[in-house]
């Protein structure tokens, strides 16, 4: 008996030791793809997939260096080879699979794959972020918000997800909705090249069309694109923040004094609008914190944290005041 265990020993050894070089090659077109070198990765990953053919992960990153490459056609080639496995992967494979078909012009195979890899895998934020975006480039708008609501709820620290639905809701002029997205995304990334923008969007969609003219305020009141929920008497209180800001009464306010108080009041009367009756991911989700931080002693140090990208007064403050900064971490932990 001794000479079976001694070839199966030698053979464990063996798988063991190609193993380790298909995972140490691996690594190193890892670091390749990370400096930019992607040619250089690609043979990296072939020496592994040369070892074991049938490696998840160097098919995979194949893919995804293909991917960067833009040689579209040689990543699905690989992501095919990876969904084939049915092991380890299978859910970024098929991100790079749609990505690849959407950049080849085929949003709609883009889109089936994702629901194929939903109906598959499970829910997944990342199928449901990127099928929202494909439908996003398809001005299919609708299926783009029931698929960005799908994967918030999967995971709600997705930071991109609130953004795109912030910005998209903006674009179907639902300026209450888009706030509420754009809210909590600059909660979890206040200050990213990506932060300006929302704030700016923020600022503008939160006061309203107001202009004064000699005594006189104008008030445009927003007609808003809103079929399921009712947020047109909130909608309407956004226009009354540009006058009120106009007004003698509050001439002297600073931004920053209006834009903590306008945040207050939009806040509150969303919390106070709420009812039973109000289902779904902007009353059950966004208004219930949003009315809860409003009713906290944090909104003023959340109001200058969303605004540091775009606001030097914000980080002078943020800078003098870290202890109630670490009270409003305390408070949302």
């Amino acid at each position: 008996m001794k000479a079976p265990i001694t070839v199966l020993l030698t053979l464990i050894t063996m798988a063991l030791v190609a193993q380790s070089t298909v995972e140490k090659y691996v690594r190193e077109g890892v670091q390749y793809h990370d400096a930019g070198d992607y040619r250089s990765a690609l043979e990296a990953y072939q020496h592994a997939l040369y070892l074991n053919p049938k490696s998840s992960l160097a098919n995979y990153e194949i893919a995804m260096t293909y991917s960067v490459l833009n040689e579209h056609d040689s990543a699905l080639k690989y992501t095919d080879i990876v969904i084939g496995l049915n092991e380890s992967s299978l859910i970024p494979a098929y991100i790079v699979k749609g990505n690849s078909l959407d950049a080849l012009g085929k949003p709609e195979e883009a889109i089936s794959t994702y629901k194929k890899a939903l109906r598959r895998v499970g829910k997944h934020y990342l199928l449901y972020y990127n099928m929202g975006l494909t439908y996003f480039t398809l001005k299919d708008h609708e299926s783009a918000k029931e698929a960005l609501i799908d994967g918030i709820r999967n995971n709600p620290t997705h930071n991109s997800s609130h953004l795109l639905l912030g910005q998209l809701m903006y674009i179907m002029d639902q300026p209450v909705q888009s706030l509420l997205a754009l809210y909590y995304f600059l909660l979890m990334e206040p200050n990213s090249n990506r932060s300006p923008g929302a704030y700016q969007l923020v600022t503008s969609q939160l006061t309203g069309n107001a202009e004064r003219e000699g005594n006189n305020i104008n008030v445009i009141v927003p007609v808003t694109n809103d079929k399921k929920e009712d947020f047109s008497a909130a909608a309407m209180m956004l226009s009354m923040f540009g006058a009120l800001n106009l007004s003698d009464e509050n001439k002297d306010q600073t931004p920053e004094e209006q834009f903590i108080s306008n945040t207050r009041s939009f806040f509150k009367i969303l919390g106070e609008l709420k009812t039973k009756k109000n289902k779904g991911l902007w009353w059950e989700f966004y208004v219930p914190f949003f009315y809860d931080l409003a009713l906290s002693d944090h909104l003023e140090t959340y109001c200058y944290y969303i605004s540091q990208s775009d606001n030097q007064n914000a980080i002078t403050w943020l800078d003098s005041n870290i202890e109630r900064i670490q009270a409003l971490d305390q408070w949302l932990r």
